[in-house]
């Protein structure tokens, strides 16, 4: 009898703790369940934060690409950009078409207006002149070999204009300078807000008797920016225009004596 009651009490233990261990498990899962439940919900929050926070981000790059535009379209307003001035020739005929002048223009092709404009015309040939080569003259002068030497009256004579002007965008102006068609070697400094510019101009005569020139235009570290051709420069005569141009320094290099 005694045995088969300790039989009836383990089958009772073992369906008991069957029974237990089927809850905690059950409880376990339920809890875990709850757990995933809890971890997707903030992984979502935090997905949906995350792409706010996105969002939030283009929009103030966006702002700052606006607010960077205006500064640089402000900056290119106040100091031109990329644009720079130039001169160009204008042929002037008289009522009866018989006799020639020539025009100077100030041009400014580019998208925002140049302010501040000063420029000096000086006439090559007269400072070719009266300049001196610098050999010779003494230490003080040995520190500038690529400089050539003049007297500052020598080089004001040379001058043939200076202007002062402000320039609206995609604008030209006549400059109020005009003379009898001549030959002339001319060189140009202009400075404005953006920078300093330098021009050589040559006008000759070629075989035929007929005037031909050449405009070429330079920022301050010598690279061409802009090459004018006159309508009669051909084939034949491009290399006399050339060589009378060549002639001419991109940038004049001086030091002044009295």
């Amino acid at each position: 009898m005694i045995p088969l009651v300790f039989a009836v009490i383990s089958g009772l233990l073992v369906i008991g703790t069957a029974i237990y261990q089927y809850r905690e498990k059950i409880f376990a899962e339920k809890k875990a369940n709850e757990r995933q439940v809890s971890l997707d919900s903030a992984n979502a929050k935090i997905v949906d934060l995350l792409n706010q926070v996105s969002k939030k981000n283009e929009e103030i790059i966006n702002v700052q690409q606006k607010l960077n535009n205006k500064s640089e379209y402000i900056s290119n307003y106040i100091t031109g950009g990329e644009g720079f001035p130039y001169i160009s020739l204008a042929e002037l005929r008289s009522e009866n078409q018989n006799n020639f002048n020539l025009a100077f223009i100030l041009n400014n092709d580019g998208e925002f207006p140049l302010y501040d404009i000063d420029g000096t015309m000086l006439d090559y040939n007269i400072l070719k002149q009266k300049q001196i080569e610098n050999k010779g003259m003494g230490a003080e002068f040995d520190k500038y070999p690529e400089f050539k030497i003049i007297k500052f009256d020598d080089y004001k004579s040379a001058v043939i204009l200076k202007l002062s002007e402000d320039l609206p965008s995609k604008s030209m102006r006549y400059i109020d300078l005009k003379f009898p068609i001549k030959e002339f070697k001319y060189h140009f400094i202009l400075n404005s807000r953006n920078g300093t510019i330098t021009e050589r101009i040559a006008l000759i005569k070629d075989e035929t008797a007929k005037f031909i020139f050449l405009v070429e235009v330079f920022d301050s570290k010598e690279k061409l920016l802009k090459r004018i051709e006159g309508k009669f420069v051909n084939n034949l005569n491009r290399n006399m225009i050339e060589d009378a141009i060549n002639e001419i320094p991109k940038s004049l290099k001086y030091v002044f004596i009295n």
